[in-house]
């Protein structure tokens, strides 16, 4: 799964918490805990391109200890219909969940074209289907352990800046990110101005430390 440099973080609003929340009463009682999930996010991060968009829930640091599991199968949920109250017209929807976390959904629609309709859903036509996390079991091949214990696996996906992959690691400030490339060289990756800044490899733990320690949003 490739994300791109076109990001911004708002607030997530109350029509989506609700329609996630309908989703999952509707899907049965193995859907609570994502349900639960839904009181801890207050954010959201828009990956927004000109075919699609990609929308990241952003979840503070004590909720992984909680709620993640990696040995948990990563699947999605495909082929949601959801009445678009922007046009008066149905959309749909897809679901992303990796290690017993709802992490986020997509659609073709760019964000401000949509509001959905948590009282007007049919999930008659979906599938669930399996999706890969390669990208995350690659990135552990590159981590210590000690490392490892700083990384989420909800924040792991593949950037792709200027025809090279970088594995993002940690989400900073302001749509920047730590992250580390196929080698195992890592960075700092800014947004604006986009940049990305090498760093020595060894002091990859202490900056995993630190922004755990200020990140919990």
């Amino acid at each position: 799964m490739f994300r791109f440099l076109k990001n911004k973080s708002k607030f997530v609003q109350d029509w989506e918490k609700q329609t996630f929340k309908k989703i999952f009463e509707d899907l049965g009682v193995e859907f609570d805990t994502f349900s639960k999930q839904m009181q801890y996010t207050q954010k959201i991060k828009m990956d927004e391109t000109s075919k699609s968009c990609f929308y990241s829930l952003i979840y503070p640091v004590s909720f992984y200890k909680d709620f993640e599991n990696r040995l948990d199968t990563n699947f999605k949920i495909e082929n949601i219909k959801v009445h678009n109250l922007k046009n008066k017209e149905s959309m749909f929807i897809t679901l992303y969940f990796a290690s017993n976390i709802f992490l986020a959904y997509s659609t073709s629609l760019a964000r401000s074209k949509f509001e959905f309709d948590y009282k007007n859903i049919d999930l008659s036509g979906i599938k669930i289907a399996m999706w890969g996390d390669t990208e995350g079991l690659q990135v552990l091949e590159l981590l210590t352990k000690e490392e490892e214990h700083y990384v989420n696996s909800g924040d792991i996906y593949i950037s792709k800046i200027e025809g090279k992959e970088y594995f993002h690691l940690k989400e900073l400030e302001d749509g920047d990110f730590v992250g580390i490339d196929k080698d195992s060289n890592v960075f700092v990756i800014t947004h604006d101005p986009l940049e990305v800044k090498p760093f020595e490899r060894g002091k990859l733990l202490d900056v995993l430390k630190s922004s755990s320690d200020g990140h919990d949003a």
